[in-house]
């Protein structure tokens, strides 16, 4: 049962803000929350394994951040605009009857259950941040791959796009998202200029990031979460992501201790 749970998980909607955002629910146990990177949706999670290998011994709530996958796709910025963000990952555990979960975010993903665990620590079970640093005073000027996105512009974004791609990726990004949704989302991102409080998560907290991702960028971010930086060599930022096998091993011993 639980194994078909994990391979099939079923879809919901939540409402936050009024908009629809869509997340997968599956398995049963202490609730997890995935929660996925630009341009990257709950589908990916599942081609990953990340729920095959989780519902087994969690319920597992994967969600679309507004912008991305089953989700809405506004094209006004004003709808990214952060907090109001955060409201969104809250909304999913209510509509899930959730009260307390361990928030998992990778890059964007990351940013969105960090600002989670600030905005509504009593929610906030746990914190695993991969692949991400919030400890620098956000910029708010508006890159030019913006624009290309708001052209529906794809080779000139990815060729302007500061984090390394394969093709496949990009064909696979480009087939699964909406340019202007992204565009409008990284506008209202940026107008935001949300400065991250890390001094007001409680919750435990893991982070972690490729060896060939920058990871000193990431100590600040894990100082001030009163933690250590885990590095899973020979990775860069998108393969740290497909890495289970690596991640797992340090993240498992972590997410038993934070449901204790």
């Amino acid at each position: 049962m639980q194994g078909k749970l994990s391979t099939h998980p079923a879809r919901h909607i939540a409402r936050s803000r009024g908009h629809s955002i869509s997340y997968l629910d599956a398995g049963a146990g202490q609730p997890l929350t995935l929660i996925p990177g630009y341009m990257q949706s709950a589908a990916d999670y599942l081609a990953a394994g990340y729920v095959d290998r989780l519902a087994t011994t969690h319920r597992v709530l994967v969600m679309d951040p507004l912008g991305h996958g089953e989700s809405d796709k506004p094209s006004d910025p004003a709808s990214y605009r952060s907090p109001g963000v955060a409201a969104d990952v809250i909304a999913v555990l209510d509509a899930a009857g959730v009260e307390r979960a361990v928030l998992w975010g990778y890059s964007r993903g990351a940013w969105l259950a960090a600002m989670a665990a600030i905005e509504f620590p009593a929610r906030v079970a746990g914190l695993i941040l991969g692949g991400t640093a919030l400890t620098v005073t956000p910029s708010t000027e508006i890159p030019a791959w913006v624009d290309s996105l708001s052209r529906g512009d794809w080779p000139e974004f990815f060729r302007l796009f500061p984090i390394p791609l394969s093709p496949q990726v990009m064909a696979h990004f480009e087939e699964g998202n909406d340019p202007q949704a992204l565009a409008a989302e990284r506008i209202g991102r940026l107008e935001s200029a949300y400065e991250f409080d890390l001094g007001r998560v409680a919750a435990p907290s893991l982070v972690y990031c490729g060896g060939d991702d920058d990871p000193e960028d990431a100590v600040p971010t894990a100082q001030a979460l009163g933690t250590e930086v885990r590095v899973v060599e020979g990775r860069d930022h998108f393969g740290t992501f497909e890495a289970l096998d690596q991640v797992l091993p340090f993240a498992i011993p972590f997410l038993e201790a934070a449901i204790r």
